[in-house]
């Protein structure tokens, strides 16, 4: 009997967390269009420079019960990439898992992220100039966000990412090819720390 009714119960909760899934994942393809559009106006507000991305779809499978959404083409340019032409990041998929939950809320919780397929170039000119300026922050947007918290990411994953650094005033070029690369991530409006796992 007790068995039973445990598998009943199991059964019950089970059933309203795929719904629930299913629910967030409507809503967000639902909503794409918004949230694309909120997604890249915030990170533009904080990055001296310019973000773009293509699409965003919700992942169904990559990571039930949890929701991961899927941003396509992104490519991240400092202020000066007409003069340069090297963008900081141009990866064809940013896989990015978020508690369920945590989207009926205001913050949202990160837990993994994932860059697939693309390019990370940090170039400096002969003038010592590195477009990695970009992730440094609007003097403004810093002064906001002074008491907010810092960002955390328990998982960081790089797949198939060419890892270039071409300082130009060093005389220094290296080229790394990444077929995956776990980590986490500690970002803050200072700075940027990836530890390797």
């Amino acid at each position: 009997k007790w068995l039973r009714i445990t598998l009943i119960t199991g059964g019950i909760f089970f059933a309203l967390l795929v719904l629930l899934f299913l629910g967030m994942t409507w809503y967000i393809h639902a909503n794409k269009a918004a949230f694309l559009k909120q997604i890249t106006g915030q990170l533009n507000e904080r990055l001296n420079g310019t973000i773009t991305i293509a699409d965003m779809e919700p992942s169904l499978l990559k990571s039930f019960p949890n929701v991961s959404i899927a941003l396509k083409k992104v490519v991240l340019q400092d202020s000066l990439w007409q003069q340069h032409r090297h963008s900081l990041l141009d990866v064809d998929y940013i896989f990015v898992r978020v508690n369920t939950l945590s989207l009926l809320r205001k913050h949202v919780n990160v837990s993994e992220v994932t860059l697939q397929d693309g390019a990370i170039f940090l170039y400096t000119d002969t003038t010592g100039y590195s477009n990695s300026y970009v992730l440094q922050g609007k003097s403004e947007t810093k002064k906001k966000s002074s008491s907010t918290k810092d960002a955390n990411v328990k998982q960081f994953t790089l797949r198939n990412i060419s890892f270039i650094i071409d300082n130009r005033q060093k005389f220094k070029l290296f080229h790394l090819d990444i077929r995956k690369l776990d980590g986490k991530l500690h970002a803050s409006d200072s700075s940027i720390q990836f530890t390797m796992l």
